[in-house]
């Protein structure tokens, strides 16, 4: 299964799709109980998904504060990701817990939705297969922007963060300031902007844009690095070990608190 589903415009990652069918199935039969055996099984319903939602990105946002900081505005840039299923739940269950303390009986149809978006949420988890990993840095030499060339095999020695980007992509356009900064940062990681089938006329003007400028950029012009890394959409960004071999992927834009995740599994702060 891709890493990714397309809906319309939308990108939505494969590793949230079980999430979120799951908050939907437990809407959906908590309302057809609301309308069968107690009317506020309904209201129920829709507050413990809104209240696990907001106390999974609280949590997030919580445990990851110190990349949040420098701009407290972005903990409220939902569509990058960002939660913690585990707050979620707690927030949930302690909220069905308060409302019904003193009506027992009534936990009993409550067991019903949650058992239904449970059920859903692992079984769509188990199909959802997790982006290919293992896949090693593509024999590709293309042009940088600035002249030259770039072999990707000769990256090896270092762990590679590689980004397909596209100038046309709003989510793009709205990562590559802290994507360039955070490369200016860290020197343990070497960062390539990949720009996916545009002239290096287009690609120039827009990084002339930018107050903090990617270092290197390279020109996809036939989307051969998409093709090789079985890219669905843009921004994706992917994460090289030393040895030159795909050990994560993001795809969609990416918060810096994800990023610095990625970061410190392939070079531990300790050691950068």
């Amino acid at each position: 299964m891709p890493d990714a589903l397309h809906l319309g415009p939308l990108l939505i990652p494969a590793d949230r799709l079980p999430i979120l069918v799951g908050l939907l199935l437990l809407v959906v039969s908590g309302e057809i109980l609301a309308r069968r055996v107690d009317r506020r099984i309904g209201p129920w319903a829709w507050n413990a998904a809104g209240v696990g939602i907001i106390a999974a990105r609280i949590g997030y946002v919580g445990e990851h504060w110190a990349a949040y900081w420098p701009a407290p505005l972005s903990s409220l840039y939902v569509w990058q990701g960002g939660f913690d299923i585990r707050w979620g739940v707690a927030a949930s269950l302690l909220m069905t817990v308060f409302l019904f303390r003193t009506q027992p009986q009534i936990f009993r149809w409550l067991l019903i939705p949650i058992a239904i978006a449970a059920s859903a949420w692992l079984a769509i988890g188990r199909l959802t297969a997790p982006p290919v990993t293992g896949i090693p840095l593509p024999n590709l030499s293309l042009p940088q922007v600035d002249g030259g060339m770039l072999a990707l095999q000769q990256l090896r020695g270092k762990p590679v963060v590689l980004n397909l980007w596209a100038t046309w992509c709003p989510p793009c356009r709205r990562e590559m300031p802290m994507l360039a900064e955070t490369a200016q940062r860290d020197r343990a990681v070497r960062f390539i902007f990949a720009n996916q089938e545009e002239s290096r006329a287009a690609v120039a003007a827009y990084l002339s844009q930018l107050a903090v400028k990617p270092r290197t950029v390279v020109l996809d012009a036939n989307g051969q690095l998409a093709d090789a890394l079985h890219a669905v959409g843009y921004p994706t960004t992917f994460f090289f070990s030393r040895t030159g071999h795909l050990v994560a992927t993001h795809t969609g834009e990416i918060s810096q608190a994800a990023l610095d995740d990625r970061l410190n599994q392939l070079a531990p702060r300790a050691g950068r």
